[in-house]
């Protein structure tokens, strides 16, 4: 075998140390990896297809490295594999990103479990039980006990234990409070965790030895469980069968563990401690919604309270997520909820409202001081993050509101939330005051969002068909103008509702229904025998929807009209901004025989090289001129499967059938 220097390094090996063996290949592998990566490697040679897979290599000095692996025969003789080739890729800070993602989702889970059993009111030894067996489930080996302490004699009692011996539970049970009482005895005694590595040379475990050998017990290290007050309840102590060192992530599980097992004990305290358990952020480590909104509404409960709410979100945080994953935001919210922590010192109240929003609670807050601290606040997010990956550079829309006016605590979050979303309007990267004008704004779009719910519903939407023609060919289409005919306020345009509807989720299931519109419509016209071409637009968020390649599919099957009747056209801008997933869906639609236009808003050369790979030859772009139907042709640009189709715009005369029913 020839290695190349990075597989050393990523083996851990010296490259003087000489050529390597597929043998020593496979001696460097995780034993417990070994075999499914030899019988991959044999595989491929056998049957000439390559192969892939993740595994774990150890190191010389003992550490444990995850690299990804490609290999695939690159030369063969006379049917069979003669040369093999392939690559290895470190993916250890991966693999670790993503098994403490997937810890954190078990011990939250975890907790969730044992919350409920607690609220429900669940008998003691039953939730204890459960404490341990979930400890016991997540590291293996481990078998846990909780002992609780009797006040008056001063000693420890058995409460639960599933996977200890009987005879060793009741041998333990009535173990004095007492420095050199064992682990558990003395980590009662001392209000601290005492780590027990070897029982057999530890002198704690001195008077022991006998009882942990003939229950194979070798290792130990006991929780103090204690109240709110401090007070010591009882111990939670995993045992182990050989010498063992707790590492961080042990220490930090079976501490929150162990402090949800102190709230199932003291009973008269659970429903305290369960509310602020339920109102801690568990990523970060800040406040919750919940613990936020209950702190805003006490301060402006107070007679002359003035205050000042805080809402902000990271610009294009989405982009971190979708590019490099979900582990490296996670850990980038908690770098910013560190630095937050820097304004509670100040007096101010940081919360983290959900997903990449934070909210702020000052008080005595004047506007000055207001826009003081979201100055303090956009410079610390302009210091750079710093991660494996490298520096990321981030900033904030942030909306301030102060309780100026009557408002509840949910009202001024609302204001505050409006504030943020015209900060962006203005660009991003600052931060904006909630006024009056906001104020109108903001009630004029909740009644617009409810009136465009009821609209769908109600199906209060029209079509309006513009005629195209191609002046080469003498070939007309229509493209589909959607109008919503409201009840009161008669026609409005789309530019008034389709934003408002992307935003809100709703253009999926009004950007279908106009679908249905325009191929119902189209359909019609090919039943006639007409061969006439409908375009209909679709937005970015439908692109994004997975599903909706097939929801064009069956719409098109259901109303038996040819694919290549219908043309789909979207903006070059808003496909920019989720390139990936619209070329996907752009593809999907092309493989249905369904033609699309790109549509731009002034020169797009240098966006447009993004499309270069994908676009087929001779297609371009649509001019972003919007000229009235009157005005000078503006051309067109049709993409379908395997052409091009330029259309020009034209205030010409049109066929008779035309004038009589082109108005839906």
């Amino acid at each position: 075998m020839t290695w190349s220097a990075g597989l050393y390094r990523i083996y851990g090996l010296d490259p003087g140390a000489g050529p390597a063996r597929f043998a020593d290949y496979l001696g460097h592998v995780h034993p417990e990896d070994r075999d499914r990566v030899g019988a991959a490697v044999r595989s491929t040679v056998e049957s000439l297809r390559p192969y892939e897979h993740e595994y774990r290599v150890a190191l010389p000095d003992g550490r444990t490295r995850w690299v990804h692996a490609r290999g695939e025969v690159v030369a063969r003789r006379e049917g069979a594999a003669e040369r093999l080739a392939g690559y290895c890729q470190d993916i250890t800070a991966r693999r670790e990103a993503e098994e403490r993602r997937e810890r954190a989702q078990r011990d939250l889970a975890g907790q969730q479990h044992v919350l409920e059993r607690i609220a429900r009111g669940d008998g003691l030894e039953e939730t204890l039980t459960l404490i341990c067996t979930d400890i016991e489930q997540r590291y293996p080996g481990a078998r846990c006990s909780i002992l609780l302490v009797d006040k008056v004699k001063r000693v420890l009692h058995h409460a639960a234990g599933p996977s200890l011996p009987d005879a060793f539970c009741q041998a333990i049970d009535g173990l004095p409070v007492a420095v050199g009482m064992g682990a558990c005895g003395t980590a009662a005694a001392r209000k601290e965790v005492v780590v027990v590595t070897d029982i057999v040379t530890d002198p704690l475990t001195d008077a022991f030895l006998a009882l942990a050998a003939a229950n194979g017990l070798r290792a130990v290290w006991s929780h103090p469980l204690t109240s709110g007050g401090g007070e010591v309840l009882g111990t939670f102590a995993p045992y182990r069968a050989h010498p063992h060192q707790p590492d961080e992530s042990e220490v930090q599980t079976v501490t929150t563990t162990g402090s949800l097992a102190a709230l199932a004990i003291e009973r008269s305290l659970s429903e305290e401690a369960l509310t602020a358990a339920a109102k801690v952020d568990p990523l970060t480590g800040l406040p919750n919604r919940t613990w936020f909104l209950e702190q805003l509404t006490q301060r402006l409960g107070e007679p002359g309270s003035r205050v000042a709410v805080m809402f902000f979100d990271l610009d294009r945080f989405k982009w971190i997520n979708d590019s490099l994953g979900h582990p490296v935001g996670d850990r980038i919210l908690v770098q910013i909820a560190d630095r937050l922590g820097r304004l509670t010192d100040e007096g101010h109240i940081v919360a983290r409202f959900g997903g990449d929003e934070f909210t702020l609670l000052i008080d005595d807050a004047t506007e000055a001081k207001a826009v003081a601290v979201a100055r303090q606040i956009e410079s610390m997010l302009a210091e750079p993050f710093v991660l494996d990956r490298g520096e990321f550079f981030l900033s904030a829309s942030i909306g301030l509101a102060l309780n100026d006016h009557p408002a509840d605590a949910h009202g001024l979050v609302r204001d505050a939330d409006a504030a943020m979303f015209a900060a962006k309007e203005r660009g991003r990267a600052r931060h904006a005051m909630f006024d009056e004008g906001l104020r109108e704004r903001a009630l004029t779009r909740l009644t617009l969002e409810s009136e465009l719910r009821r609209a769908l519903a109600g199906d209060e939407f029209v079509m309006h068909y513009q005629p195209i023609l191609d002046l080469r060919s003498r070939q007309w289409a229509g493209e589909a103008l959607v109008r919503w005919q409201h009840p009161d306020r008669g026609t409005i345009s789309p530019d008034q509702f389709i934003p408002l509807a992307e935003e809100t989720g709703l253009i999926v299931a009004l950007g279908l229904r106009i679908l249905d519109k325009v191929v119902t419509e189209a359909a019609g016209w090919a039943s006639r025998g007409t061969n006439i071409y409908f375009a209909a637009n679709a937005s970015v968020v439908q692109l994004s929807d997975p599903a909706f390649a097939f929801e064009v599919a069956a719409l098109l099957r259901r109303r038996a009209l040819p694919p290549d009747r219908l043309v789909l056209e979207v903006t070059e801008t808003a496909v920019m901004q989720r390139l990936d997933t619209a070329q996907a869906a752009l593809k999907r639609i092309t493989a249905l025989g369904v033609r699309w236009s790109l549509t731009t808003s002034g020169p797009a050369t240098r966006r447009w090289r993004g499309w270069g790979n994908f676009l087929s030859p001779g297609s371009r772009s649509t001019s972003g001129s919007r000229e009235p139907w009157a005005a000078r042709p503006v051309p067109r640009g049709w993409s379908g499967p395997s052409r091009t189709w330029p259309m020009h715009r034209t205030s010409g005369s049109s066929p008779r059938a035309w004038k009589q029913s082109w108005h839906a």
